[in-house]
């Protein structure tokens, strides 16, 4: 049984898209299919040239894509980089995020948003944020989770005086961890331990192989990040304070400029709200099965860029971008469609292509002289 009633969903929908100005997106299929139609008829090589502004506006914005449901109205964007974002009737809309947020676990509103995005144009965080509302199963969880307020912090007293003393010192957020595991894999000899450094506040996180557990060697490794990345105020280790102050002692002998203090502080993974140790190694035993490798080490950087690039629910950012203000560029995979990109293999192959696309837009500017946009700002 759907944990969201349709017809009150529908109903609340309804209301909300009333509610709306008539620039709103949010199409019934009855005006959705004449819209459609329009769309067909624009940008048909049979049909005259646009009379009116509206008619420009539909055939350089709006363009009708075939999908596995029949004809949907999708963006028709002006640059290879962006990405064209379909648009459906209000009635298909329940369906979709019924998919989306039984595939997320009961998301909520940012992790459902950040899915529903990459896809569609016109179902907005307002719409996703009433479908939420409606579900019994995320009701009984908000309630569950109140209910437990009490006993959680009664078992979380000294959770509670780090927290009390990270918010009284600012500078106490200027935080990393750094944790050195053992890597059970008999194929493998000469590397045994994985080095995990995470950042605190950005949840950016760096994968190392050590062949020993050692200080010096994770001394070693902290500094060639600490040295591009920069340093946190204070260390902290799940191998101990000891650990710490081994490495922190070392820091200061090596590198004088670059001071750390060592903490016995422990945020478990409530408080860190990130992917935590057996979570790595899960990922790491993961790409070992996916690409039948015995070498596990190979597999550190693919874990490392999958990590940095996933969605934070607190951050409403991947750690790349907290960092970097984007997840990494992938080259022409990141602007070009792939039916494109596939068949480029030079430069000059991306030139023909980039030329040909140049006149391909001077042409439709010179049909559309209407600066003003179908679509409203996002």
């Amino acid at each position: 049984m759907a944990s969201v009633d349709e017809d009150v969903f529908n109903e609340k929908l309804n209301e909300l898209v009333n509610r709306r100005s008539g620039n709103s997106l949010n199409y019934r299929r009855d005006k959705y299919v004449r819209l459609l139609e329009k769309i067909k008829l624009c940008r048909s090589k049979t049909a005259a040239v646009p009379k009116n502004s509206l008619d420009f506006r539909i055939y350089n914005k709006l363009k009708v894509v075939k999908t596995n449901e029949g004809e949907r109205i999708a963006t028709n964007p002006s640059s290879p980089k962006l990405k064209s974002l379909m648009l459906v009737p209000i009635e298909e809309m329940y369906d979709i995020l019924l998919n989306c947020h039984m595939n997320l676990g009961h998301a909520g509103r940012i992790r459902m948003m950040s899915q529903i995005k990459k896809k569609y144009k016109n179902i907005t965080a307002q719409i996703i944020s009433l479908f939420i509302s409606l579900c019994t199963t995320c009701k009984i969880k908000r309630q569950n989770y109140s209910k437990m307020q009490p006993y959680k912090n009664n078992r979380a007293e000294k959770q509670n005086i780090v927290q009390e003393s990270l918010f009284a010192h600012p500078e106490l957020y200027s935080r990393g961890q750094v944790d050195l595991l053992y890597v059970n894999n008999v194929e493998d000899k000469e590397y045994k331990f994985l080095m995990i450094y995470r950042n605190l506040a950005t949840r950016f996180t760096h994968l190392n192989v050590l062949k020993q557990f050692n200080a010096n060697e994770a001394t070693e490794k902290l500094l060639e990040i600490f040295l591009v990345f920069g340093a946190p105020n204070v260390l902290q280790s799940k191998n101990g304070i000891t650990f710490v102050e081994l490495i922190v002692k070392q820091i200061r002998y090596i590198c004088p400029e670059i001071r750390i203090v060592a903490s016995e502080t422990n945020f478990n993974e409530n408080v860190y709200n990130g992917r935590n140790n057996k979570d790595i190694l899960k990922l790491l035993n993961d790409w070992l099965n996916k690409t039948q490798s015995v070498k596990w080490y190979e597999g550190v950087k693919f874990v490392q860029h999958s990590l940095n690039t996933a969605f934070n629910e607190v951050l409403c950012h991947s750690p790349s971008e907290m960092v970097f203000g984007m997840n990494p560029w992938k080259g022409l995979t990141s602007m070009l469609p792939e039916n494109v990109y596939r068949d480029l293999s030079t430069e000059d192959d991306l030139k023909i292509f980039l030329d040909q696309y140049t006149i391909e837009v001077q042409n439709q500017n010179q049909l559309n002289p209407v600066e003003s946009s179908l679509l409203p700002v996002s």
